[in-house]
């Protein structure tokens, strides 16, 4: 048997999905049939004749291969919600249920690992950037910014992110950032100071002074901002 590449894959899953979609089960089983000739039917074929059987209303085919598929890969979250799916629209809901908190198990522990890892990532881009490696630190941002759901992480992933260029000197990078930032986070006052300071840098002191104006909206009683506006007016 051959080696089934991921590459290989996604041809053979978007051939299936488009013959599927034209309700061409014939030529798409032809397709997986072949397929599973030269490479074994491993879980990702599976799913795939899970598919085709679904959308040809055969729902107890559809069911047993979708159990094949989480048998032979627990961590299939396609299969498991499909299957969810399919014993909802039968009315097994009592089943249907099960498969679920199967399902929300599984996505609450993926979470976490990704969270963990976005951590990961994080200490790791503070670790390039204290040797001023650029593209390893940047890289290691993004990882961490694309795994995380929680909300004060990414925005203090895109802080640190932030810190860095300034760091390196790169203002205008940080400007841009931080003007992305702020449109996320418009109420985020020390993202605001950050961005007057990088203005200020780069000779923009009026557009600094709309940013500590800003600032003074949502903290009247925001000393910096108030001292810095006095300065520059």
């Amino acid at each position: 048997m051959k080696y089934l590449t991921e590459e290989r894959f996604l041809d053979i899953k978007e051939t299936v999905y488009l013959y599927i979609s034209l309700s061409r089960f014939e030529a798409a089983e032809t397709i997986l049939k072949a397929s599973i000739s030269e490479y074994g039917r491993g879980p990702k074929l599976s799913f795939l004749e899970a598919m085709l059987y679904h959308k040809q209303g055969l729902f107890s085919q559809a069911i047993s291969k979708y159990d094949e598929v989480i048998r032979d890969d627990e961590y299939s979250v396609e299969a498991l919600f499909n299957k969810m799916v399919l014993l909802s629209d039968l009315g097994s809901y009592e089943e249907a249920k099960k498969v679920f908190d199967s399902l929300d198990e599984l996505v609450q522990s993926e979470n976490a690992m990704n969270e963990k890892l976005a951590s990961e990532y994080l200490r790791l881009s503070k670790i390039y950037g204290e040797y001023n490696v650029e593209e390893k630190a940047m890289e290691s941002f993004s990882k961490a910014e694309l795994l995380t759901r929680n909300y004060m992480l990414k925005r203090d992933i895109k802080m640190q992110r932030i810190d860095f260029y300034i760091k390196m000197k790169k203002f205008e990078k940080a400007r841009v950032e931080l003007a992305s930032l702020l449109e996320a986070y418009p109420d985020f006052i020390e993202a605001r100071h950050k961005l007057a300071y990088i203005l200020l840098l780069l000779n923009y002191s009026d557009l600094a002074l709309l940013q500590w104006n800003k600032i003074l909206e949502i903290d009247p009683n925001d000393k910096i901002a108030s001292s810095y506006k006095n300065l520059f007016t």
